[in-house]
């Protein structure tokens, strides 16, 4: 774009509102509302500043204020300095500044590229930023080689995979070794998704305790198989108990499992529940609570004083079956 000669042209250009120096925010509410130039700023009245969506108070203090130290000829002898100045610069400054900004090198790896030091390209990069370039901080393309780093290691993971494996209670561990990725790599992966929202502590522990408790070994299936069928013929329990080898006080502990699991007893009039459902319902607020704080089984086994086999019943009867 060729550079304003006339401050009735230099108001009608976007860089004209820009160069005001607004806060971020001003600026976009100014943007979103259509005003794209200082022109269009200058037309406003108070009371339209005032209907402005989000602006408030103090951006309409601010707007006013700086509009009232502004000098439009100053302002645009600025913009064009800075513009001629950056139409000064040779393709190998052009090249240094597009690789420092994209946050993907450092210093020394440019230098690398150019055959030149560190401190070469350090210099050279301050130069530009004194010709009104936008120059990224140290900390910028730090924390941009960080992200760019964690974007990488999410793209060489299976996202849904490694979602199931850390929901169903997997360890890290066993990720690691499923992904061939390292330890910092796993809670790199781990912290995007938590950000991101695709995983969660609540969702982790709700879905291990379903995991583990739908698929059971074939030892448990075999004795709910043997229970529902003896039941269903109405066997009494003590002749389920030694038919499957047990003692008649675990068979009853089992019974109760199962009807935790939601599964119906034919015949049978063990209780699901030994708790007034007061008691009940206060210990799943606690549960919930806590699991909102990011609390873990045996955390919350603790705070609740129960044990964590009565936390994982509680759970998945409350929190997965009737949810």
């Amino acid at each position: 774009m060729d550079m304003p000669t006339t401050t009735n042209d230099f108001i009608k250009t976007k860089e004209s509102l820009i160069a005001l120096g607004l806060s971020a925010r001003n600026q976009n509410i100014l943007l979103n509302s259509g005003i794209n130039c200082l022109g269009d700023l200058l037309k406003l009245t108070t009371e339209d500043l005032v209907r402005m969506q989000n602006l408030g108070q103090k951006g309409i203090y601010q707007i006013q204020s700086t509009l009232e130290k502004t000098n439009v000829d100053e302002l645009m002898e600025l913009i064009n300095r800075v513009k001629k100045n950056q139409r000064n610069i040779s393709k190998r400054q052009k090249k240094i500044l597009d690789m420092w900004n994209s946050a993907d090198h450092t210093y020394e790896s440019i230098g690398e590229i150019f055959g030149v030091s560190r401190e070469r390209i350090r210099q050279v990069l301050a130069q530009l930023k004194r010709k009104g370039f936008e120059i990224i901080s140290t900390q910028e393309a730090s924390r941009g080689r960080r992200k760019n780093l964690i974007s990488e290691e999410v793209k060489s993971i299976d996202e849904v995979k490694f979602t199931k494996m850390f929901h169903i209670g997997r360890s890290r561990e066993e990720i690691c070794n499923y992904f061939s990725i390292t330890g910092n790599t796993y809670e790199n992966i781990k912290k995007y998704f938590i950000e991101k929202g695709t995983i969660s502590n609540r969702n982790r522990i709700l879905d291990s305790i379903k995991f583990d408790i739908d698929n059971v070994d074939e030892i448990t299936r075999y004795r709910e198989d043997t229970i529902l069928q003896m039941r269903d013929n109405n066997h009494r329990l003590d002749d389920i108990a030694s038919a499957l080898e047990i003692s008649k006080i675990r068979l009853t502990q089992i019974i109760k499992n199962m009807k935790d699991k939601g599964i119906s007893i034919p015949n049978s009039r063990i209780s699901g529940k030994s708790l007034p459902d007061e008691e009940i319902t206060l210990r799943v607020n606690k549960i919930e609570h806590c699991l909102d704080k990011g609390m873990n089984v045996r955390q919350i086994s603790h705070v609740i004083n129960v044990s964590q086999h009565a936390i994982k019943r509680l759970i998945y009867k409350h929190l997965i079956l009737n949810k």
